[in-house]
């Protein structure tokens, strides 16, 4: 049997904003982020957000922006995660001085019905707010590990636990409240499709919540060193004539 990819298992599309989803359920609730006040517009390309820093953010990336994508090497920074999030997330895994970071939230031991409800509260409160802090430029994906045991036998679990990842997005949505509500229809989806598909499989318990980050080289800095290196030629050209 052929399996689907993600984007071939997309069935519908918000009329709003085009992002894809896999019910009308989660379509249904995506709905929600469209009918609120948005009194914030954007003075390049008029789109209209709710919240000022929602506004502000968009700004810097706005393709109408003419001063879209100024920078000098000085204002270039490095992927930096942390700040009022430590408490909730600890970094699991760095690598490549810091360019490869693993950050993770453990749920806690005790079993809870509200399983939905406690990864969304987790979710859009501790790990977007790790995202939201993180400086610099790089792609953020989450990784959720989840226990499930057999409908039939409790005592059977899932061993090792299911492990489920969201697709990767680009830092300067990371403000964007549609791209959170996607990720947590992603995982949302994961889930139901397991225990649908999974030969009579349930969430027993959540065990982590892993927040990725892979910094990305900013594409500027090459039209800016090739800049320099032109400059520099064209200097010592100068002085050879003299």
């Amino acid at each position: 049997m052929t399996t689907l990819s993600k984007n071939e298992r997309v069935k519908i599309r918000c009329d709003e904003c085009n992002l894809p989803f896999w019910s009308s359920e989660q379509l249904e609730k995506h709905s929600a982020v469209h009918i609120r006040s948005k009194n914030f517009e954007c003075p390049h390309c008029s789109k209209k957000f709710g919240r000022t820093d929602h506004l502000k953010m968009h700004v810097r990336s706005c393709n109408k922006n003419p001063t879209k994508g100024i920078v000098t090497r000085k204002s270039a920074v490095n992927l930096q995660v942390g700040g009022g999030t430590k408490g909730a997330f600890h970094l699991r895994n760095s690598a490549f001085n810091g360019v490869v970071q693993e950050w993770r939230y453990t749920f806690p031991k005790s079993e809870s019905a509200e399983v939905f409800e406690n990864l969304r509260s987790v979710l859009m409160n501790d790990a977007r707010l790790l995202v939201v802090e993180a400086a610099g430029l790089f792609k953020w994906y989450l990784g959720l590990e989840v226990v499930f045991h057999k409908s039939i036998d409790p005592a059977v679990e899932t061993e090792p636990p299911a492990y489920f990842r969201t697709d990767p997005i680009p830092s300067y949505q990371k403000y964007d409240d549609d791209v959170w509500e996607v990720v947590k229809g992603q995982l949302e989806m994961e889930l139901e499709n397991y225990q649908t598909n999974g030969s009579g499989w349930i969430v027993s318990r959540l065990l982590n919540l892993d927040v990725n980050f892979v910094e990305m080289k900013n594409p500027l800095e090459r039209v800016i060193e090739e800049s320099d290196s032109d400059g520099s030629a064209d200097d010592e050209n100068d002085i050879e004539d003299l």
